[in-house]
């Protein structure tokens, strides 16, 4: 038996369109309907279904991590093409990845910093396995260049971004496999 749910946007057509389509159906509730029916637009519609779609975002989100790991890359990096299956446009994916990369980064470091001085790490100019003269170095580097880089990626054209990200995966891809390989 079919147990429908609906939801709609809240422009007047789509209102219109609900109450014609419960006239015709009994609507039962979110939590024991089987068949979830959305009125609107594709946007509206786009933002509903990311609503109740949440096994493969906890998928994707740990594959990312086991992939990515091994291979010693930020998980952010793995997360701009899940972000864009998931439909999130280039721009807000790389942005988005870029803020789960300092979070990522940030527990690394933490992580870093307190395995070593557990080990009692006697790493020259370092605090635990974190290395002062490069945090130094590239933590300016890395805050300058994010500006950079962000609004470069507003300016270009969407396509063009995911062709030149998409390149851009395929050399790094590339490069690991070739080294695997090699060695």
């Amino acid at each position: 038996m079919v147990n429908p749910f609906v939801i709609s946007d809240k422009n007047s057509r789509s209102s219109k369109i609900k109450n014609a389509v419960l006239k015709r159906i009994k609507m039962h509730s979110l939590s024991k309907s089987n068949l979830i029916i959305v009125i609107g637009g594709d946007g509206f519609m786009l933002e509903t279904l990311k609503k109740f779609n949440i096994f493969p975002r906890i998928i994707f989100g740990f594959l990312s991590g086991l992939i990515s790991a091994p291979m010693g890359i930020t998980g952010a990096m793995m997360n701009v093409p899940i972000l864009r299956y998931f439909g999130y446009p280039i721009n807000l994916a790389i942005g988005s990845s870029a803020a789960i990369g300092f979070i990522i980064a940030l527990f690394g470091s933490i992580g870093f910093f307190t395995s070593g001085l557990m080990l009692n790490a006697d790493i020259p100019l370092s605090i635990g396995f974190i290395n002062i003269p490069a945090f130094i170095i590239f933590v300016p580097i890395t805050t300058f260049m994010a500006r950079i880089g962000a609004k470069t990626v507003q300016d270009l054209d969407r396509v063009k971004t995911q062709r030149l990200f998409g390149v851009f995966l395929y050399v790094i891809g590339t490069l690991f496999l070739y080294r695997f390989l090699v060695t």
